[in-house]
């Protein structure tokens, strides 16, 4: 289990708990507050939920304010990507089987198929990492493997 630590009042922490059906990344709250629950529209939070949608399938949590405020907070948008990809949860949607994780995390993170040569040599880097999923995704992401613009912006990639 991943645990990432944050200083704020109203949040603990944001970490990757298993659950009876699967592993969720999740937010603990020490104290609810209003402004914490939903936070007001801004890029940090879009990209958010564009990762969630592309990477998970489905609409962020109450974690959205947690992972809003560690990307205001200097985390890059790489370790945000890597650690949803890394998850417990991503893992377990796609079979729980490492050479299918990889599979799944590259074709996530280029929208294409990739080529036996890839799936091979970034198993192999699963492998060498000793399944640390999240280090392997944050590989991945920083070989330049996906053009670093926020999710669901359309950009022209002919110029």
């Amino acid at each position: 289990m991943r645990r990432i630590a944050i200083g704020l009042p109203f949040l603990l922490a944001v970490a990757l708990v298993p659950t009876a059906a699967h592993s969720q990344i999740t937010a603990t709250r020490a104290a609810p507050a209003a402004s914490a629950l939903a936070p007001p529209p801004s890029p940090e939070a879009d990209q958010v939920r564009g990762w969630y949608r592309d990477y998970l399938g489905r609409e962020v949590g109450p974690e959205l304010s947690a992972w809003v405020e560690l990307l205001r907070g200097g985390m890059s948008p790489i370790d945000v990507q890597a650690t949803i990809l890394g998850s417990d949860e991503f893992y377990y949607q796609k079979g729980r089987d490492p050479q299918t994780f990889v599979l799944e995390t590259l074709q996530a993170v280029n929208w294409a198929e990739p080529t036996a040569t890839e799936l091979r040599r970034w198993t192999d880097r699963l492998n060498q990492l000793r399944g640390d999923r999240f280090a392997l995704a944050r590989e991945i992401l920083l070989a330049g493997s996906q053009p670093q613009f926020p999710a669901g912006q359309v950009t022209d990639l002919g110029t």
